[in-house]
């Protein structure tokens, strides 16, 4: 773990801060590249900074949230161990313990590596709610527990 929109065409990839601990998993340059295409225009020429990696403050979600709580506008990064895969996703709001959901529709879920793809919210067509439930589902943009962190889903579960 790791804290701090496909376009057509890349965009120029973020810069990073230098800092004690290595940023290891946005290092590659198409991984900051996909990234600053798929931000919020606002933070597109942002640089990363790290916050939190789990193998310099430990692997644990109070950690998380004590390093992350007070930043708004952070990219997890999540290294699928043994796949070569890298995901993440893209939360509005600081991480925070909170039995309601937060979070907003900028709020977004992708794969860095291999072949980036970025995952954003998208409205029912209709606008018309006609099954709550699934609708609550869909708009789970952040949620913030005291055992799991997560973001985004969908009926049968296959997302988020």
């Amino acid at each position: 773990n790791v804290s701090f929109r496909q376009s057509d065409s890349l965009s120029a990839p973020m810069g990073f801060v230098k800092g004690e601990v290595e940023i290891e998993l946005a290092r590659p340059a198409l991984v900051r590249s996909s990234l600053a295409g798929w931000l919020p225009l606002a933070y597109q020429a942002t640089k990363l900074e790290l916050l939190y990696s789990a193998n310099e403050h430990g692997r644990s979600l109070a950690q998380l949230y004590a390093k992350c709580g007070k930043t708004k506008h952070t990219i997890t990064l999540v290294e699928v161990l043994q796949t070569g895969t890298t995901i993440g996703m893209f939360a509005t709001h600081a991480w925070r313990v909170n039995s309601r959901i937060y979070g907003d529709g900028e709020c977004f879920l992708f794969r860095a590596r291999p072949e980036p793809k970025c995952f954003k919210w998208r409205p029912t067509d209709t606008g018309i709610i006609d099954d709550a439930q699934n609708e609550a589902l869909m708009e789970q943009f952040q949620v913030g527990r005291e055992d799991y962190i997560s973001m985004g889903g969908n009926k049968d579960a296959t997302n988020g």
